[in-house]
């Protein structure tokens, strides 16, 4: 056990901890919690904190070290051990609630002034936890079908940070779910269909970890159905 722990430690220092990190440690039943990572904190006190785990009798690994990154972030705000509830549900669709969330999240991002993003921060921080359960091909699912958020993630691709932050968050989440085999063939088909793209241009792009192609290839791929000019910028 303590071999392991050593190993789990030894990834942890070398990932980036430029700005902070957030870590995340799967146990072999397939819970997953998240852990802050503080790049002054000592190898030893860092090994402490993560051996704790070991009261849930479990062994652990390392799934992937990742930085918080915009609202589609794969750690809970301020997690601090807190278990996450991998792998997210293909299945759950998405509920009014969490579509007004999107909803929230896209538009602010693809239109608000840029001084206004930063200062409804927080406020888009939040709708980001209350949606971070979803798996991610439910998120594009609800983007690419409806006419305002096509528009919106388009838009927001051309705004440089904003799209960084957003876009980095998501290829996080897609990262991690494939890690884990919860972004099998069959869900990538049903998605294809729902959005209306070819399915085999998506299986490839999904299979390769091409998560930047793949987005821009919705983004291009998707077609625009109805009265959608109104929502053009």
């Amino acid at each position: 056990m303590k071999q392991r722990w050593f190993l789990v430690v030894l990834a942890v220092v070398l990932a980036p901890l430029s700005y902070g990190s957030e870590m995340l440690i799967t146990t072999y039943d397939g819970r997953t919690f998240v852990f802050d990572v503080d790049p002054e904190e000592s190898i030893g006190a860092l090994q402490d904190r993560i051996g704790a785990l070991e009261e849930m009798d479990s062994e652990s690994y390392v799934v992937e070290a990742a930085p918080r990154l915009g609202a589609m972030s794969i750690a809970a705000n301020g997690g601090q051990g807190k278990e996450l509830g991998y792998p997210r549900d293909y299945c759950s669709e998405v509920t009014y609630e969490e579509m007004v969330d999107i909803r929230y999240i896209v538009t602010s991002l693809a239109n608000k002034p840029l001084l206004s993003i930063a200062l409804i921060k927080s406020d888009l921080e939040a709708a980001g936890d209350r949606i971070d359960h979803l798996h991610p091909l439910r998120f594009l699912m609800t983007v690419f079908t409806d006419e305002e958020l096509k528009v919106g993630i388009r838009n927001i691709r051309g705004r440089g940070w904003v799209w960084k932050h957003f876009v980095g968050g998501l290829k996080n989440c897609m990262s991690t779910e494939s890690r884990i085999g919860n972004m099998c063939d069959e869900h990538i088909i049903h998605f294809s269909d729902v959005v209306q793209v070819d399915p085999e241009n998506a299986l490839e792009l999904v299979s390769t970890h091409q998560w930047d192609a793949f987005i821009e290839y919705l983004i291009r791929a998707v077609p625009r159905d109805g009265d959608h000019d109104r929502y053009d910028s």
